[in-house]
């Protein structure tokens, strides 16, 4: 099985201006998750990896820069990945894809992919989009991904950002009811289910 870990770094999770206690509560199940993997299995982290001018930051608060803590992999996934073959691929957009070598990464391995991690509308979406555009065949575990929340009071908190509501109910719904299955074909299923 090849599987596509994304963003379950340390500033996605636990630290940092983007750390999402939603996000940190998948890693007790991905973790399950991967370490149940076959031997035979291949698994790419794609993980955000900044320099202080990329763009995404005209958009965004600063998170995850290059050599921090908060773009280290959560070590219970490393663990839990175990003996089986993996590879980091840092990124510097919501894309893997983008200015890094993982096509070269991915040939040969096959045409079904799984992609677990977060965030549902950003970096999930956006990773499917590309692995569509090569031709995958793709299953999302909605119980293995989720996004982040910052509730109205909290968008007034940050002043001068240009964060907004972000209400993960309703982009969860909208991305796995509709634009992954009805736009990109990904298939949606529970991995608690399997």
């Amino acid at each position: 099985m090849n599987v596509l870990v994304v963003d379950m770094i340390e500033g996605f999770t636990r630290i940092g201006a983007l750390a999402s206690p939603r996000v940190e509560a998948l890693i007790p199940k991905q973790a399950d998750f991967l370490s149940s993997l076959s031997v035979g299995s291949f698994v790419v982290f794609a993980c955000d990896s900044h320099f202080p001018e990329d763009p995404e930051f005209k958009r965004m608060p600063v998170h995850c820069l290059v050599g921090t803590e908060e773009s280290e992999i959560c070590p219970e996934l490393i663990k839990a990945v175990g003996d089986r073959e993996y590879t980091i691929v840092p990124k510097r957009t919501h894309s893997a894809f983008f200015g890094t070598n993982l096509d070269e990464i991915i040939a040969g391995r096959g045409d079904d992919w799984v992609v677990i991690g977060c965030v549902t509308d950003v970096c999930i979406i956006a990773n499917v989009i590309e692995l569509d555009y090569r031709g995958k065949n793709v299953i999302v575990y909605r119980d293995l991904v989720d996004t982040y929340e910052i509730t109205p009071d909290q968008s007034l908190q940050m002043c001068g950002s240009m964060v907004k509501e972000h209400n993960p109910y309703e982009f969860n719904r909208l991305f796995f009811d509709r634009y992954l299955p009805g736009v990109w074909g990904v298939e949606i299923l529970e991995w608690s289910d399997q």
